[in-house]
């Protein structure tokens, strides 16, 4: 029985992806972004797949990244991506990415996010300033 859930809300993705409906609402795992609405808008000269990450958290983000697989008729997908930084507590973040005017579907294949203050985020930090540093130490030598 576990399987056809995870059939049913696989189909659920796909139905959700031609629509322009709210019903999209995607929750990364772990985290509180979620991702409000996608959809494909422009001419077929200048098509666009735009959308809203909405941040659910009181967290900030130093980073968050939304990543789809596009269709173009029956071919393979390939993917495209999109990240933005410092996503604030409550905030919206509206993506836009350039799509080939073939596209004809959409599916997210992922919603992560790095807050500030994480592991991660804190060892980038550090080469930012150790960069810096780097630079001062020469500074002071000329």
């Amino acid at each position: 029985m576990p399987q056809m859930k995870q059939i049913s809300f696989a189909v659920a993705l796909c139905v959700a992806a031609l629509t322009t409906s709210p019903a999209l609402a995607e929750t990364s795992k772990d985290s509180g972004l979620q991702l409000v609405s996608a959809q494909l808008e422009g001419s077929k000269s200048d098509r666009k797949l735009v959308g809203v990450v909405a941040n659910k958290s009181a967290n900030v983000y130093a980073k968050v990244e939304v990543k789809f697989k596009v269709f173009e008729g029956s071919a393979e997908s390939t993917e495209k991506d999109d990240a933005t930084s410092d996503l604030m507590p409550g905030a919206n973040w509206n993506f836009r990415m350039n799509v080939s005017k073939e596209v004809t579907r959409f599916e997210l294949s992922s919603l992560s996010g790095i807050t500030k203050g994480s592991d991660h985020a804190d060892k980038d930090d550090d080469k930012d300033n150790e960069g810096k540093k780097d630079k001062d130490n020469k500074n002071d030598r000329d």
